[in-house]
């Protein structure tokens, strides 16, 4: 597995599991390395946990102000003026375009406990 990214000329890693039958494939699954926006797909997990619970509402609306916003080139994150959307248009922008804005205004609404929470629980104690 490992030769193909050499082949290939990049670095890259890879954990695929077979819900199945429990057979695995990987290349340096476990070497730690930064999550970047995978870690936006725990923080929807748990936002989307959270609206099932019943302890938040997906309709939510929040305002994104631009002097709150982590840069990005899109969505939210790229414009000037105050946005105002609801949790669920976040998570959209969050996942379609990895918006940074989008992601930050979710984690500071579901707290990052909370996410960390739904990791461990969910056996990604590493992530």
């Amino acid at each position: 597995m490992r030769a193909a990214f050499t082949e290939a000329g990049v670095t890259g890693w890879l954990h695929a599991l077979d819900i199945g039958s429990g057979a695995q494939l990987d290349a340096g699954a476990d070497q730690p390395v930064p999550t970047a926006s995978v870690h936006e797909l725990c923080l929807l997990v748990t936002l989307h946990q959270q609206a099932a619970e019943g302890r938040l509402d997906l309709g939510e609306q929040v305002e994104c102000a631009p002097a709150d916003r982590t840069w990005g080139p899109t969505g939210p994150a790229a414009m000037l003026d105050p946005v105002r959307m609801s949790l669920r248009d976040a998570a959209y922008l969050m996942t379609a375009v990895s918006d940074n804005a989008a992601a930050d205004l979710l984690l500071r609404r579901v707290g990052l406990h909370t996410v960390n929470r739904t990791t461990r629980r969910l056996g990604l104690t590493p992530t």
